[in-house]
């Protein structure tokens, strides 16, 4: 895990139609993994601890889906 320090941030475009305006974003501390988890980690997680397994929404988790 890696520790993301309570911080601020821009975020936006002021020059398309279709993008949020600019503005401050304020975040407070958090940690997030440091690297990315597969499908298959996260299915093998899933099994291991009952949790079940999410609808992937389209992300591409078709192929661990046809497995079970």
């Amino acid at each position: 895990m890696v520790v993301i320090p309570t911080g601020s941030f821009k975020m936006g475009d002021n020059l398309f139609v279709n993008a949020s305006f600019v503005h401050q974003v304020d975040i407070t501390t958090f940690a997030i993994g440091k690297y990315e988890v597969t499908f298959d980690e996260y299915d093998e997680f899933a099994e291991a601890t009952g949790s079940g397994k999410p609808d992937d929404k389209g992300w591409g988790n078709e192929i661990s889906e046809n497995r079970d």
